[in-house]
């Protein structure tokens, strides 16, 4: 079965699950940016803190990457050869040796 917009149920599903990564991702980077890296919640005493949960999350977000590679998706080499090019250093404020 293909959907009207030409993806399979099983490609939404994929795509759906790197979206919610993605978006845990993003709360853990909040977190960070409100409470700090070594933060932890203090009502979740299993709570492994904000550094170690975004690793966490983006560990997810890589696996769900891989599954989309894996299912011809997206072209994970294709991704990690972008991926390996440096980050343009005008968008950065802060970073040491930065180009002027």
């Amino acid at each position: 079965m293909e959907l009207k917009n030409g993806l399979t149920p099983a490609q939404v599903e994929r795509f759906v699950w790197l979206s919610e990564e993605l978006s845990e991702c993003i709360h853990a980077i909040n977190k960070i940016l409100r409470h700090g890296s070594d933060s932890k919640d203090p009502t979740n005493p299993n709570h492994p803190g904000n550094k170690l949960q975004l690793e966490i999350e983006l560990s997810h977000v890589y696996q769900a990457a891989n599954l989309l590679a894996t299912s011809g998706d997206i072209s994970l080499q294709r991704m990690m050869t972008m991926a390996m090019k440096p980050a343009k250093s005008q968008w950065f404020h802060y970073e040491e040796n930065k180009d002027n």
